[in-house]
């Protein structure tokens, strides 16, 4: 249901758990959580405002991976999760130093 269809080499798709407006990089930043590709080439995949996409894709990455570190750390298998989000951990700092 969310795989509309194609248009050349790109997928047509909908996320519909949580449609309608948002900040400004949520989806590459929810998207960057499950994927092991660079930030940057999500960011040129996007388009846009690449500034205020990579600020709220950012944000958005910190924020999760804070909770999700918080609540794997209760988990008696965290080895996976936990290094994956060790692996976001530039991400985080950048968040950190924004202004």
């Amino acid at each position: 249901m969310n795989l509309l269809g194609r248009d050349g080499d790109d997928v047509l798709a909908i996320d519909w758990e949580q449609f309608g407006l948002g900040p400004a990089g949520f989806d590459l930043g929810y998207l960057l959580l499950a994927v092991d590709a660079p930030l940057d080439e999500l960011l040129d995949a996007h388009g846009g405002d690449v500034a205020a996409v990579r600020r709220g894709a950012v944000l958005v990455v910190s924020y999760t991976a804070a909770s999700r570190a918080a609540w794997s750390l209760t988990q008696r298998n965290r080895g996976d999760l936990l290094q994956r989000l060790l692996s976001l951990s530039p991400i985080v700092e950048e968040a950190a130093n924004l202004t």
